[in-house]
C-alpha cells in the first residue's frame, strides 16, 4: 500500500479516516437504536445505558443522554490508564454518539415497520450488524476507538487476555450493571454477550484486509526529515 508523502496526500488521507471514523459511529448509534426498537434486548452495553436511564428517571427518548454520561466516564478513565487508546477517534465517537442514537430512533420510527416477531428479529439482525460493524471499523482504523473498546483494550494488555475473551466478561458485567439498574434485556441481549467478541475480531481483520485497503487508508509514513 502506498503511503501519503505530500501535504495534499496526507490531507486527503486523514479526510478519509475521519469521514470512515464518522461513519462508524452513525453505524454504531443506528445499531443501538434499531436493538432498542426491536424489544427483543439490546447489546449488553446498551441495556447498561438503559440502566442508567432509568436509574436517573430520564424518559426512554434519552438514552443518548445516559448513552454519553456512560462514555464521558469510559474515555476519562481510559485516558488515566492508557492515554495511546484515546485519540481523535474517540471524540469522533464519544462527541455524537448521543445525537446519533436519538435521531437512529426517529429514523426507524419514519420507516414504519410492521410490528410482527418477524420484522422485531430482522430489525435486531440488522441492528447487531450495524452496532458491530461500527465498532470493527474503529479498531481498524486505529485512530483511537470508543470509550469502551479503550477500557478493554488497556485489560487486554493488562491481563495478557485474548480481546474476544475480555470483551465477553466486559459484555457479562454491563449485562449485570444494566439488569440491576432497571435495564431491559431480552433472550438477544444473551446471545449478543457471547457473541459479539468473535464477530467484532472477524470484522476487524476483514476491514483491515478488504475495506481499508480499497480505501487506500493506512498508517501515513512520517513526514520527511530535512537533510
Amino acid at each position: 500500500m502506498r503511503f501519503p508523502g505530500s501535504l495534499k496526500e496526507r490531507a486527503f488521507f486523514w479526510c478519509r479516516k475521519i469521514l470512515l471514523a464518522l461513519a462508524g459511529t452513525a453505524c454504531t448509534a443506528f445499531g443501538i437504536a434499531f436493538n432498542a426498537a426491536a424489544g427483543l434486548g439490546n447489546d449488553p452495553v446498551a441495556v447498561f445505558y438503559d440502566g442508567l436511564r432509568n436509574a436517573l428517571r430520564l424518559s426512554p427518548g434519552r438514552l443518548g443522554v445516559a448513552a454519553n454520561l456512560i462514555n464521558y466516564a469510559l474515555m476519562a478513565l481510559v485516558f488515566l490508564l492508557d492515554r495511546r487508546y484515546v485519540n481523535i477517534g474517540t471524540l469522533l465517537y464519544t462527541l455524537p454518539m448521543g445525537s446519533l442514537v436519538d435521531w437512529g430512533s426517529a429514523f426507524y420510527g419514519a420507516l414504519r415497520l410492521p410490528g410482527s416477531l418477524a420484522w422485531r428479529i430482522l430489525s435486531a439482525c440488522c441492528g447487531y450488524f450495524l452496532l458491530y460493524f461500527g465498532i470493527s471499523v474503529f479498531i481498524s482504523l486505529k485512530i483511537g476507538v470508543d470509550p469502551l473498546t479503550g477500557l478493554i483494550l488497556v485489560l487486554r494488555d493488562r491481563l495478557r487476555c485474548s480481546y474476544r475473551a475480555v470483551k465477553i466478561a466486559c459484555d457479562l458485567a454491563a449485562l449485570a450493571a444494566g439488569a440491576a439498574l432497571g435495564g431491559k434485556f431480552g433472550a438477544v441481549t444473551v446471545l449478543s454477550a457471547v457473541l459479539a467478541g468473535p464477530l467484532i475480531e472477524r470484522l476487524t481483520k476483514a476491514h483491515q484486509k478488504y475495506l481499508l485497503a480499497w480505501l487506500k487508508i493506512g498508517q501515513p509514513a512520517p513526514a520527511a526529515k530535512n537533510r
